[in-house]
């Protein structure tokens, strides 16, 4: 898997890196390559390239990028936007460097008409202007800058982070530079892949610039991007093996006539590969559910009890409802059972606002896996869906901690944490994003819980799975057609 750096741990690296004897002036040098490698082997010397350059290190980027193309032959121009009086030391070390190339300095509003022609002329525009320390929302000639080159039709290229995203959480600050390329060094960062950001870095490339391995810089806890490593942890398959083997599960879903979430979380558990289903429902939802899914056990509520005693995991909440019955029913449930527990949809929301219910989780004897959206984890912190959002990763850390559970929070790029190891799927289809897809992913990690798997492990597993499922679903049947039981009828390709 991937490892993701946020902009402390970046910078940590980079000091780490020079201490072991890489100096920074030779790490921007490499930085400079690796970018310029992307432009000449898309562009001939016949283009002109001009280079946004901010004053700080990344500026510092931009500036060798520009001497190597000018070298090579090309036609470069460098906007030098900012206060040149508070450049970094290797930006002064660079620009010293610089020969030959044409420099325009922008330092506020009213210069910009005078470099309206330099840009209109560009096939290439890189932005070198910030890096990953970017923390304030951007303004005046920066943004100005940017929004002009974003009206252009050249070909673009970001060094580290487009300029206006933030870093850490992939928020756009005021205003972003929109890449058809981004150069990462070393490693990806969160703006890569949590949204807007990831939507306005383009195509992002790594290099490996020569940084030391973060563990040997005291790294110790980098987010990882889930791919297929993830479902190689997951208990192998006993050929001589019966249903008892791969696992029972129970789960409780549905209410007075909406049987759906049951049948979708039921069938997803089956096809995850679990031995045996048990189905809690109103008997309202009985024929519905045993006519769509004959092999699933149906159970009534008092046949629970029973049915609790031999389950290996359970799922509770799609679809439940968060009347008062339900409240008593997921407290009761709390008390009784002592196997590991995924909590989606009206779970959550139960426990966001009831007590009683919230201090049962916290005693909880087993593993939980909590499953919410942006909206239903802002119930549980209290805050609006917006604010959840412009945090994921950040967010997802803080209710793994309160909660005492691993955390799923759905969305676009998916969050996975314990509170201490955080993982992150950004494999996904916009295809997946119709009702039902929470339903299925909540079945496939519960069915990959009674089969042993441990719960942080059910989790990746689990949601790469039907991420990939229904990125392979969109492919074969359309993004705007897909249902979230096309999801189902795909997971065989993805866990074989």
């Amino acid at each position: 898997m991937k490892l993701c750096l946020n902009s402390d741990q970046a910078r940590r690296l980079d000091e780490a890196t020079q201490e072991y004897g890489i100096t920074g002036m030779e790490l921007m040098e490499r930085a400079a390559r690796a970018c310029e490698k992307q432009i000449i082997g898309r562009f001939d010397q016949s283009a002109c390239i001009v280079v946004l350059c901010g004053t700080g290190n990344n500026g510092g980027d931009g500036l060798a990028l520009s001497r190597m193309l000018s070298e090579r032959g090309y036609l470069v121009s460098v906007i030098a936007v900012g206060d040149e009086e508070k450049a970094s030391g290797l930006w002064i070390k660079q620009m010293e460097l610089l020969s030959g190339i044409d420099i325009i300095s922008l330092r506020d509003i009213n210069d910009l008409p005078d470099i309206r022609g330099v840009l209109l002329g560009a096939d290439v525009i890189v932005d070198a202007i910030f890096g990953i320390g970017l923390s304030r929302e951007i303004g005046g000639v920066h943004a100005r800058l940017i929004t002009a080159a974003n009206a252009l039709d050249s070909f673009k290229l970001s060094i580290d982070v487009p300029s206006g995203i933030a870093t850490d959480t992939g928020m756009v600050l005021g205003g972003a530079f929109r890449a058809d390329v981004t150069v990462t060094f070393g490693y990806l960062k969160p703006a890569h892949i949590l949204h807007p950001g990831r939507k306005l870095c383009g195509e992002v490339i790594v290099e490996d610039i020569g940084f030391i391995r973060p563990e040997a810089a005291g790294i110790s806890e980098p987010v990882t991007v889930l791919d297929g490593e993830c479902l190689l942890q997951l208990p192998e398959r006993d050929i001589s093996g019966n249903k008892g083997t791969f696992g029972r599960v129970f789960i409780r879903a549905g209410s007075p006539g909406m049987a759906g979430a049951a049948l979708l979380c039921g069938e997803a558990c089956y096809r995850s590969g679990t031995g045996l289903v048990y189905i809690s429902s109103p008997e309202e939802n009985r024929i519905i559910i045993q006519t769509a899914l004959p092999e699933a056990v149906y159970r009534t509520d008092t046949e629970n009890s029973e049915t609790i005693n031999t389950a290996d995991a359970a799922l509770v909440g799609p679809g439940l409802s968060t009347g008062g019955q339900a409240v008593s029913e997921l407290i009761t449930l709390l008390r009784e059972l002592e196997i590991p527990l995924v909590l989606d949809a009206d779970a959550i929301n139960i426990i966001s606002s009831d007590e009683d219910a919230a201090w049962f989780l916290e005693k909880y004897p087993a593993a939980v896996i909590m499953t919410p959206h942006p909206a239903e984890m802002g119930r549980l912190l209290h805050m609006t869906s917006k604010e959840v959002k412009e945090d994921l990763i950040g967010n997802a850390v803080m209710a793994a901690k309160r909660y005492n559970a691993i955390v799923v929070l759905k969305d676009a790029s998916t969050v996975i944490t314990d509170g201490e190891f955080t993982a992150v799927s950004c494999c996904g289809s916009d295809g997946a994003a119709t009702g039902g897809s929470g339903d299925v992913l909540s079945g496939i990690i519960a069915g990959l819980l009674g089969q042993g798997a441990d719960a942080y492990t059910a989790a990746c597993a689990g949601v790469y799975a039907h991420d990939m499922a229904g990125a392979v679903a969109a492919s074969r049947l359309g993004r705007r057609y897909m249902l979230a039981r096309d999801i189902i009828g795909a997971l065989g390709e993805v866990l074989v």
